[in-house]
């Protein structure tokens, strides 16, 4: 597929969307829009969006902002526990970088702010639980069901067979541990009441205990 570049660099995403030929990849992150999921369906692009146990998902930006000075929080979480931190990220999802201002999202509302994928009847929802497959701690029949939808909903041609094998991969830029319900081993009691006061009523609405 060609390379089509970022979506950051276009100056009017919208038109470069419209514009963007067939078998073309246009790479990058953006924001929930709703215009701009609203243009990527029209224009018949397929859109997938992959949810993941929002408690896992805390783990690793933890992980993640601990591990680079580019984020702001880098130096906080060298000093404080992982049971403030995780608390910490709750309260605020988006720590920001390189001095930015962070976006004040805590996990509550930034769940909330994809509701328009998930509920949306022409985007594909996919597990990030079904995707990784047995490394990683699923299963291999859900990780067959989940790609064989992908395949059809992009009319690929590609054996699934081919390609299992291959979701699991240390290789992988955002790669660190790929292991699903971490949640459980690295959230004390404490994070676990805040998150359930918080956000206990999305776990039950995403298919998670």
């Amino acid at each position: 597929m060609g390379d089509y570049g970022t979506i950051q660099k276009k100056a009017n995403k919208i038109a470069a969307i419209r514009s963007m030929p067939e078998n073309y990849l246009m790479f990058g992150h953006q924001h929930n829009n709703q215009k701009i999921l609203t243009t990527l369906v029209n224009n018949s692009i397929v859109v997938l969006f992959i949810m993941r146990d929002p408690r896992d998902m805390i783990v690793s930006r933890y992980h993640f902002e601990k591990t680079d000075k580019m984020f702001n929080r880098f130096n906080k979480f060298h000093t404080i526990s992982k049971e403030e931190a995780y608390n910490t990220i709750m309260r605020s999802v988006l720590g920001g970088t390189n001095g930015n201002t962070p976006r004040r999202f805590n996990i509550a509302e930034y769940i909330a702010s994809f509701s328009q994928y998930y509920n949306h009847e022409k985007v594909l929802t996919v597990r990030f639980e079904d995707l990784i497959g047995p490394k990683g701690g699923g299963d291999a029949s859900a990780q067959r069901a989940a790609l064989v939808k992908i395949k059809k909903a992009i009319s690929s041609s590609v054996s699934v067979d081919k390609v299992a094998p291959q979701m699991f991969s240390v290789k992988a830029e955002t790669f660190r541990k790929g292991q699903i319900n971490q949640w459980k081993y690295e959230f004390t009691a404490a994070n676990s009441k805040l998150f359930r006061s918080m956000a206990g009523k999305w776990l039950e609405r995403l298919g998670y205990e």
